[in-house]
């Protein structure tokens, strides 16, 4: 395997969408995420185990392959102490024969809090010594490899957004004061203050766009007006229904997408609603969308009427604009990546099938939560996510998102780079 097929395989651990709000942090500290693993990909100690242990990493593609080796599902005896599996044991042997000494040089460089996006260069920073280092878990299920062998004696501490995810770390041996139940780190654009007020105000809209039949104003009503206050909860009508799509190359995504707007031509032709389709960095991704739209005749060029195709290939500038998007965004029907921790903004999720056992845990919790919706078939989209709509459902799932998630993800990684610890809240509108 040549150094860019690994440095591929290690830029799939890095999460992408649920850490680009990192930006945002007002607290002094350095991201480390797979860019800093890169330097490490040509270096023949890992070239040589990538080669050694087939039957381990399994006989897949080689993209997939440094997947299979990091990944492990969830253990089943939760609280229990369980031992570091053989993807962590093995990465340890990666540590000790030397992969990462330049990235320990470089932590050694000055000493400010490391926030760890990616397992790999937390264990390396770990073997350094350093002791001010956070790990960022934006999902449902830690795999073993997050925690050191020696765990209750690691300095590693760890933001989480699912309280299953404290549950594992605990088993892993991880005391108590160094979990921290944050939540995802929200865009300051689409949270407004610590008052939530940008927040509140489009949740309190996107109520109203998903309850036409009024099936849950009269039940929730109060409720409503009582957490985002009644100036908020009042309905201003400045815009169309949104629906949001986000799309990868790498998957039926694009598909998916194409049969749902030709379901839906009815509805965007007479401006009932507006679609987004999202497809990132990805240009393979945006020219797949763009050539399905010209073969199955939704339009000669350009987008199909109501279709808008959001792509920039900058991510950063992209993540900008998706988060404008967001703030508009009624309902989202998109992979279980890391996203799916959004629930806290109050979007209710369409969700595709998973396609790695990381989507998979984080579906499954979308569902348990009543926050997501199993896609139905997409070329019948109008009819069921009609009755989602009119039922009340989607409103249902956006206001428990919006009261059971964590929303102060952003603030609470700012108090503990500050502070080193967090205050505990009970407040649905302080966690």
């Amino acid at each position: 395997m040549n150094p860019e097929d690994i440095r591929h395989l290690l830029s799939r651990c890095c999460f992408r969408w649920g850490t680009m709000p990192l930006s945002d942090i007002r607290e002094p500290f350095r991201l480390m995420d797979d860019s800093f693993i890169e330097g490490e990909t040509g270096n023949p100690v890992l070239s040589r185990f990538l080669s050694a242990y087939p039957t381990v990493l399994g006989n897949s593609a080689p993209r997939f392959k440094l997947m299979t080796l990091i990944a492990s599902f969830f253990h089943s005896k939760a609280y229990s102490r369980v031992p570091p599996d053989d993807a962590a044991v093995k990465l340890n042997f990666l540590i000790r024969k030397g992969f990462g000494n330049s990235l320990r040089e470089e932590i050694a460089r000055e000493n400010l809090p490391l926030l760890h996006t990616n397992p790999l260069t937390a264990m390396i920073a770990e073997s350094a010594g350093h002791s001010l280092s956070y790990c960022l878990i934006p999902g449902a299920d830690a795999p073993r490899i997050w925690a050191p062998a020696s765990a209750g004696r690691s300095r590693l501490c760890y933001f989480v957004t699912c309280a299953r995810v404290v549950g594992q770390l605990k088993s892993y041996g991880i005391p108590d004061e160094r979990i921290f139940f944050t939540g995802l780190p929200y865009p300051r654009r689409v949270l407004g203050s610590e008052a939530l007020e940008t927040l509140k105000q489009d949740l309190g809209q996107r109520l109203h766009y998903l309850d036409p039949k009024e099936r849950f104003w009269p039940v929730h009503g109060r409720n409503v007006k009582f957490f985002i206050t009644e100036e908020y909860a009042h309905f201003r009508k400045e815009r169309t229904l949104t629906l949001s799509f986000i799309i990868r190359s790498s998957d039926m995504s694009v598909q998916t997408a194409l049969s749902a707007i030709r379901s839906l031509a009815g509805r965007l032709s007479s401006g009932q609603l507006r679609v987004v389709v999202a497809a990132g960095d990805d240009h393979a991704a945006a020219e797949r969308f763009r050539e399905g739209c010209r073969n199955s005749g939704l339009c000669a060029e350009g987008m199909p009427m109501g279709t808008v195709l959001l792509f920039d290939p900058d991510f950063a500038v992209f993540f900008e604009r998706f988060s404008d998007l967001l703030r508009e965004t009624d309902i989202l029907w998109a992979p279980s990546n890391e996203l799916a921790f959004a629930g806290g903004l109050g979007i209710p999720w369409i969700l595709m099938p998973a396609r790695t056992s990381q989507e998979t845990e984080n579906r499954n919790w979308l569902i348990e939560t009543q926050l997501g919706f199993p896609q139905e078939d997409p070329e019948f989209t109008d009819e069921w996510l009609t009755s989602l709509r009119e039922n009340g459902d989607l409103a249902e799932a956006a206001w428990g998102g919006f009261l059971k998630e964590r929303k102060f993800g952003l603030y609470k990684i700012e108090e503990i780079l500050r502070t080193g610890t967090m205050i505990r809240e009970s407040s649905p509108l302080r966690r």
